[in-house]
């Protein structure tokens, strides 16, 4: 399961990880509110399908990529297993987006 088909407004995503986001995606940070916003940063060190020449190059200039993204109508979160938390995401795991 590509876990870019859960973001909506993932055109640039799918153009820069062609392929899919295959390698780790780690958890950067996660952030509530109590208006019901959130937001969640993924860290991936994979190289781009494709270069973007503002960035430079892919292990010179840069070697992470981190995919910013924000939500609202927060109403109910459960997060199981707390104490066994870790910051590497499976593509597996992509089913809990």
């Amino acid at each position: 399961m590509n876990i870019l088909d859960h973001i909506n407004n993932n055109l640039f995503l799918k153009e820069i990880f062609s392929d899919e986001l295959k390698e780790k995606i780690l958890i950067g940070q996660l952030g509530l509110d109590v208006e019901g916003r959130f937001s969640i940063n993924l860290h991936t060190m994979q190289k781009p399908s494709i270069e973007i020449p503002k960035w430079g190059a892919h292990g010179h200039n840069y070697d992470v990529i981190v995919i910013k993204l924000f939500g609202s109508n927060a109403t109910n979160l459960s997060i199981k297993n707390w104490r066994n938390i870790s910051y590497f995401i499976t593509q597996g795991q992509a089913d809990y987006f």
